[in-house]
């Protein structure tokens, strides 16, 4: 039987006293998206791997994705959210353990200097031992500081999740897209093809999807198995386009280096 993986989702459920929110974040409609609601549109399309992604609004509390990891065996891997200031290296090996092969990371106000830190370091070399991912949530202002840790934790796996939300401010750049092909020469950096709406494109087309793509595929190659799809389980109005890869959960719409 074919393989189909989405490569990104996030589920959250309504029970709130079970699983509180961080009352900082925002609520995103639906007021719920449980691995229940997520069947009823993976399945018909022959999705049956999927990675999820730890909701933001649960912060560092990753037991609804992990409590759903286990309710179904072989379905789900998760990327996970760790504290930074409570040995974050000690908290990915325990997570590894119950599922999660990746960690989520992003740079908040300082994408110049975000990774200029020892728990980054410790993360970074974790990552490298264990097969982890750094799964980047960046801007193209942090794709340089993403670049030298590269060039340091050559093993580590890295993940560059939507594109570098390349065109999220509303014009797409030739420099932020070079800025994006020139971690093509890091053998270990894989790039998540998703999140379109950012580029401005509507449901059921692809407008503006070749001004980042074209350049891209010139630097690297799709590897053989790797296949985009629309893939519309964001349980949101708008459809998110993310790749699946048919064997391997985190090699997800993932490029090579040629």
């Amino acid at each position: 039987m074919n393989t189909a993986i989405d490569a990104h989702v996030h589920v959250w459920t309504d029970d709130r006293t079970r699983y509180p929110r961080d009352s900082k974040e925002r609520d995103y409609p639906p007021p719920r998206f449980t691995p229940d609601d997520l069947f009823g549109h993976s399945k018909p399309a022959g999705v049956n791997r999927i990675v999820l992604i730890q909701m933001s609004f649960y912060r560092f509390d990753n037991r609804y994705m992990l409590d759903c990891i286990a309710k179904y065996p072989g379905v789900f891997a998760g990327v996970g959210i760790v504290d930074l200031a409570r040995a974050p290296e000690k908290a990915m090996i325990a997570l590894a353990k119950r599922g999660v092969r990746g960690f989520r990371i992003a740079p908040g106000p300082f994408p110049a200097t975000w990774l200029e830190n020892e728990p980054m370091e410790r993360m970074w070399r974790t990552g490298g031992e264990h097969r982890l991912a750094m799964c980047c949530l960046v801007g193209p202002d942090a794709i340089p500081s993403v670049a030298r840790m590269c060039a340091r934790h050559p093993e580590t796996p890295v993940v560059i999740d939507h594109l570098a939300r390349i065109g999220a401010d509303g014009e797409v750049r030739d420099a932020d897209i070079r800025s994006l092909c020139s971690l093509a020469k890091y053998s270990q950096v894989k790039v998540k093809v998703s999140a379109f709406y950012a580029l401005g494109v509507e449901e059921g087309s692809l407008p503006g999807f070749g001004f980042v793509y074209s350049p891209y595929s010139r630097s690297v190659r799709p590897s053989p198995t790797d296949v985009g799809e629309r893939l519309p389980f964001s349980g949101t109005r708008r459809t998110h386009l993310y790749g699946f890869n048919r064997t391997d959960p985190l090699r997800t719409t993932v490029f090579e280096r040629r």
